[in-house]
């Protein structure tokens, strides 16, 4: 019955359309707040934990997630407020009804204006289903609510809800603040260098230990007067006069049946020192493996 009533007809269909393009506007409005937030997430997390690899994994499989939960909000509160298929027409009728204010930007009459709101749900909702024995009174209260409405000219982006974007540009604008003043840290910044690049900047792990315990002895040149000296798991550069005699004896953390010594001697002048030299070392006893030089 609704076909005989062109103009209500053509007001809803066109209130959908804007409805829709409204919800699409928020929808993408959400959604790049929605980014901002998983961004700067993504930042101070590479920033902490220095794994740009691991928040720029986290950050591709979350926001897509998070994108299709809000795509999926976003389409159950159109499709509740303009429907879709054979109740388009009817549930963008009840949100024409619902929503206030005039439906031409010179609201001459707004007690009326007001009123043929909810006339023109009535209308749809009596096409859609007329009464038993009373279709002529239905048709004949459609096509009264459509003449009236020609009479106005109603306009559709005043049919239905206005964008209201208070918060979301408050959040817009809070993500631009705190994107600014990362841009002035130079954690953050080296935090957004590693996400961007995927790259793991934490420092590199120390080596591991080659041997689990180290005995030098050292048997001075007879000049010296100076007796035998036994270092246990010594550590830093060792100094000791020319012909000393060291006896190293260390257990590896690995077995191995041979090893090898690489012995860098220093100089008075960097230019006068000798290159390093590799001395073997032989397996002694069940693990150790034991060497002996001389130093020249």
């Amino acid at each position: 019955m609704l076909s005989t009533a062109p103009t209500a007809r053509r007001l809803l269909r066109e209130a959908r359309r804007v409805g829709l393009r409204r919800a699409g506007g928020l929808f993408l409005a959400d959604a790049g707040a929605l980014a901002g937030c998983a961004l700067l997430a993504g930042v101070a997390a590479a920033a902490w934990s220095g794994r740009g690899d691991l928040a720029r994994a986290a950050l591709l499989l979350a926001l897509p997630a998070g994108w299709a939960a809000l795509a999926g909000v976003h389409a159950r509160g159109a499709i509740a407020r303009f429907g879709r298929g054979a109740l388009a027409l009817l549930r963008t009728a009840r949100t024409v009804a619902r929503t206030p204010g005039p439906l031409r930007h010179a609201w001459a009459d707004p007690p009326m204006e007001e009123a043929l709101r909810h006339e023109l749900l009535g209308a749809v909702e009596l096409a859609a289903a007329p009464p038993a024995g009373a279709e002529d009174l239905a048709a004949s209260y459609v096509a009264d609510v459509d003449r009236r409405l020609a009479r106005i000219h109603p306009l559709p982006e005043l049919a239905v809800p206005s964008v209201h974007l208070g918060r979301r540009a408050w959040v817009l604008g809070a993500l631009l603040g705190a994107a600014l003043v990362a841009s002035g840290s130079p954690a953050l910044v080296r935090g957004a260098r590693l996400l961007v690049r995927g790259e793991d900047g934490r420092p590199p792990p120390p080596p591991r230990p080659l041997w689990s315990s180290l005995t030098i002895k050292l048997e001075f040149p007879p000049h010296t007067g100076r007796p035998a000296r036994v270092l246990p798991n010594p550590s830093g550069p060792l100094r000791a006069p020319a012909g000393t005699t060291l006896e190293v004896e260390f257990a590896p953390l690995q077995p191995a049946e041979r090893g090898a010594l690489v012995v860098a001697t220093d100089a008075p002048q960097a230019a006068g020192a000798p290159p390093p030299a590799t001395l073997p070392l032989e397996k002694s006893g069940t693990r150790a493996l034991r060497g002996r030089f001389t130093l020249r």
